[in-house]
């Protein structure tokens, strides 16, 4: 596309150990929305939090005002400081996985959310959190794999429409002001993004390269079935395109990823035929 579509969801700390760190998330906001600007990205922004308490916490429902900043909403870095900016009164029980899992599921995505998530936009999730997740119920019952799963089936198991990434405590020893935040680090290695460590007050470099990878053009092509390796040929605008010198195949996320000399560019059409591989049971 020549216009990437991109989701944020940012699912933000608010127990009482996190204010300095809002407040940084905050200030790097205008250059993360102006580079996206910049490269014609069209975005949805918007934040949650780590509280899923049973009467007090926003369970995975945007808040602020507008719930969903995008490229139209004036003063778009202001209203996003005021929404990340999301106070320390949360539950000292932070259960940001959670949080991010009830944001794209429903109730939540056809209900209090309703309009954030994009069909054909690319997700991505951003986690900003000082301490371990304890999602759900406070003890980590559930493997960060359910959660990888879930936020999977939100984009219909689309790795290319999918991202994880995180601003939390360095692993596997944290920090002086953070835990470690090792089931952030689990997901994010599991999905793909940008990790990022919460231990310093200047969180622009995370968020430019999660914008330089919303707006990057898409070098990498999953296929839907296993294929019979010597039998695939790509094409872009029906140009059939030499294995090696222009792309790959990359067993283990069974996917075409194209060198970087030659990428396909917006408006191209790409096509990947390929023998299925059969195997007995």
């Amino acid at each position: 596309s020549d216009e990437p579509q991109a989701d944020v969801l940012f699912v933000v700390d608010n127990s009482g150990s996190i204010g300095e760190e809002q407040q940084a998330l905050a200030d790097s906001f205008a250059d993360f929305a102006a580079y996206l600007v910049s490269q014609n990205v069209s975005y949805h922004v918007g934040v949650t939090t780590t509280d899923i308490d049973t009467f007090m916490g926003q369970h995975g429902q945007l808040v602020g005002n507008p719930k969903i900043i995008d490229n139209a909403t004036p003063n778009a870095a202001a209203k996003f400081a005021a929404n990340a900016n999301v106070g320390t009164s949360g539950d000292a029980t932070e259960q940001g996985l959670e949080g991010g899992r009830l944001a794209i599921t429903p109730p939540n995505l056809t209900g209090a959310n309703a309009g954030f998530l994009r069909q054909a936009a690319k997700l991505f999730l951003i986690f900003v959190s000082d301490e371990e997740d304890q999602s759900p119920d406070g003890n980590g019952s559930q493997p960060s794999s359910y959660f990888v799963n879930a936020y999977r089936n939100a984009k219909n198991n689309d790795p290319a429409l999918l991202s994880a990434s995180a601003i939390a405590g360095d692993v596997p020893n944290g920090c002086a002001s953070a835990a470690a935040g090792a089931r952030y680090k689990e997901v994010v290695d599991a999905i793909g993004g940008v990790w990022s460590t919460i231990c310093t007050t200047n969180f622009g470099p995370a968020l430019h390269n999660i914008g330089v990878e919303a707006a990057e053009l898409q070098s990498t092509f999953y296929l839907s079935r296993v294929p019979v390796v010597a039998s695939i040929v790509v094409r872009v605008n029906n140009v059939v395109q030499p294995a090696g010198s222009h792309w790959n195949y990359n067993a283990g996320p069974n996917s075409i990823t194209f060198t970087a000399t030659h990428i396909p560019v917006a408006g191209n059409t790409v096509t990947i035929e390929y023998d299925v591989l059969c195997v007995a049971p």
